[in-house]
């Protein structure tokens, strides 16, 4: 959830503050996180939150019918929040799915909003959980391999090709030009 929140959340927010900023003035995206960018756009005073600025400390108290500009970036800091000061490393998978939801959610209409360059912003989400399920399947199977729990020779052949696959991912691959032959 943490890369959904530093690569995507912190994206809809820079682009947002970039369209309601109206200066053309280029921000540094590098020296801006999302708490900055929060107090940047309370400084704009637009797209206030339905229910105006208050302390929230979960995403769920904000109502689904609340969907304004501002409620979603009211959403993201808290959401960020939320990741940032938890006293615990991983998220049960209940409160995982609720986030992700939430987070589509708000991804679909910053999609139709922002009109993001390049890909989506629910793209972007989508290929990140696709490599954090695959990296927790990768885990699993370590934890698996840790426990002694490999009953069968097929399983150790999954194990390997799985690993394999994740390799194959994660290992930059040079960019090679090739030729293809000319049929005469």
């Amino acid at each position: 959830m943490s890369m959904i929140v530093l690569e995507v959340l912190s994206g809809v927010l820079y682009d947002r503050l970039y369209i309601d900023t109206k200066t053309g003035e280029i921000l540094d995206r590098d020296k801006l996180d999302i708490t900055e960018m929060c107090r940047k756009y309370c400084a704009l005073k637009i797209n206030f939150p339905s229910k105006g600025f208050r302390k929230i400390e979960k995403v769920d108290e904000i109502s689904t019918i609340e969907d304004t500009i501002g409620d979603d970036i009211q959403r993201i800091r808290v959401i960020r929040n939320e990741m940032q000061h938890s006293s615990v490393f991983a998220l049960d998978d209940t409160r995982y799915q609720t986030l992700i939801t939430i987070v589509h959610d708000m991804l679909t209409r910053f999609d139709q909003r922002n009109n993001p360059a390049g890909e989506s912003y629910v793209k972007r989400l989508d290929e990140i959980r696709k490599m954090e399920l695959e990296t927790r399947s990768f885990e699993e199977i370590k934890e698996r391999m840790k426990a002694g729990n490999l009953s069968d020779i097929f399983f150790m052949f999954e194990v390997q090709e799985q690993i394999l696959n994740l390799e194959r991912q994660i290992t930059p691959r040079p960019n090679r030009n090739r030729w293809k032959r000319v049929q005469q």
